[in-house]
């Protein structure tokens, strides 16, 4: 089993800390802060990526699916950077759609190459 997780980048509730947060705690890895308190969305981001670099863990890989990831609550710097780590760890596979027509622009030469993308137009435009 490998764990799968989706994040609509359009939900107005999403938060990725806590996103991050069930992924951390379905992998069951120590975060190491006192109960109550949160760790930055980077340090979670820290937690994920070595915990699948790391050769002895229980999962293999972690597949992500996120819909809109130009979404209004992930287009931040710090979320894009933080996802792009993610995606450049070997065991993460993260698969992303986005509705923007603009929305490569979202993405500098160094997040593009750690999302290391592969494109593809699925236009759903209707001909009448």
């Amino acid at each position: 089993d490998q764990p799968l997780i989706v994040i609509d980048g359009l939900c107005s509730k999403l938060d990725i800390k806590d996103t991050f947060m069930q992924i951390i705690d379905g992998v069951n890895i120590d975060v190491g802060t006192k109960p109550g308190t949160r760790a930055s969305v980077e340090k979670l981001t820290t937690l994920i990526r070595e915990y699948f670099s790391n050769s002895e863990r229980d999962f293999q890989r972690l597949n992500i699916v996120i819909h809109n990831i130009d979404g209004p609550n992930l287009c931040t710097v710090q979320i894009q950077n933080c996802l792009s780590i993610l995606a450049s760890c070997p065991n993460i596979c993260l698969v992303a759609s986005v509705d923007h027509t603009n929305a490569t622009l979202l993405f500098d030469q160094d997040r593009t190459a750690k999302f290391n993308w592969v494109w593809h137009d699925t236009s759903a435009l209707r001909v009448n």
